[in-house]
């Protein structure tokens, strides 16, 4: 599975924006992790956007779950 995932560096108090483009015939469910907040989003379009609000100043690890679909695996 291909996938491109965008965010830009935030300042302390700006939301963080994740956009993920997906292929187009992908189906299925996306979980992505960010600090202690988890967003939960079914795939409805190759592009999802998540948005984290409230983060403090740190460095953070982005985890995506892709629980799979008929043509493609699960994936984190």
């Amino acid at each position: 599975m291909s996938k491109k995932i965008n965010y830009d560096n935030i300042m302390v108090g700006d939301d963080l924006i994740v956009k993920i483009s997906l292929p187009k015939d992908i189906a299925g469910n996306l979980t992505v992790d960010v600090s202690n907040q988890s967003q939960f989003k079914i795939i409805d379009s190759n592009n999802v956007i998540f948005n984290f609000t409230n983060l403090k100043a740190d460095e953070y690890n982005l985890v995506l779950n892709y629980l799979g679909d008929e043509k493609y695996l699960s994936k984190e």
